[in-house]
């Protein structure tokens, strides 16, 4: 018997995981807004980008920004 894997935000890095750990019984995969993993990439991978948008986002609002205005 095959499933259906539906995936939302992180959770697409665990059913493209899955998908590769068990491709026989895996018959459909659904990311809703979700992380798709490309091969050879990992969570942590996916994880590390985001933070680092966040910090360059947090520096860019330091430096346009004085205290007063944020």
């Amino acid at each position: 018997m095959k499933v259906i894997l539906v995936g939302h935000d992180f959770g697409g890095a665990c059913i493209s995981y899955a998908m590769e750990m068990f491709p026989l019984k895996i018959s459909k995969a659904v990311f809703i807004a979700a992380a798709m993993l490309t091969n050879g990439q990992s969570t942590l991978d996916i994880i590390s980008q985001q933070v680092f948008h966040l910090l360059l986002a947090l520096i860019l609002m330091l430096l346009y920004f004085t205290p007063t205005e944020v």
